[in-house]
């Protein structure tokens, strides 16, 4: 079930996933809320329930983190406009608030330009070291 919730009006002309808007879905256990390598369209709030966070390795899928009620997932690829870093599945009954990237685009807008290039660098780094987390995880499940 899916419902929409909008922040803000904005201009009709406006595509709808620049429009700021809050939407809500459920998952059900083993659901996969998003595969690695796709492109991003939404951030996503836990409201209930709970996520695996899985990286694509040799020997499988390896769990890289466990998010519950209240986490964020999915902001990276958003801010820095690319592809889906890894897979998240459901693993019991799960809410999602869904955030476009109107509203994220819109908050960091609002920010200090110093902020928000703080916040982009931040974010790259923090890719470049996850990435390289997985490459040893990785490594040592194939050796």
């Amino acid at each position: 079930m899916v419902a929409a919730y909008g922040v803000t009006d904005g201009p009709d002309a406006m595509d709808e996933q620049q429009k700021p808007k809050i939407s809500r879905e459920t998952y059900s256990a083993g659901e996969c809320v998003f595969r690695e390598g796709q492109f991003a369209t939404c951030a996503y709030i836990i409201e209930s329930g709970r996520v695996e966070i899985l990286k694509e390795a040799i020997g499988g899928p390896l769990l890289v983190n466990t998010l519950r009620a209240g986490e964020l997932f999915g902001e990276m690829a958003l801010i820095i406009d690319t592809n889906r870093t890894a897979t998240v599945k459901a693993t019991e009954e799960t809410a999602l608030l869904v955030v476009n990237p109107g509203v994220l685009n819109a908050k960091l807008e609002a920010a200090d330009p110093v902020v928000r290039r703080l916040v982009k660098v931040l974010i790259n780094r923090l890719r470049e070291q996850m990435k390289a987390r997985a490459d040893d995880i990785a490594a040592v499940h194939t050796s």
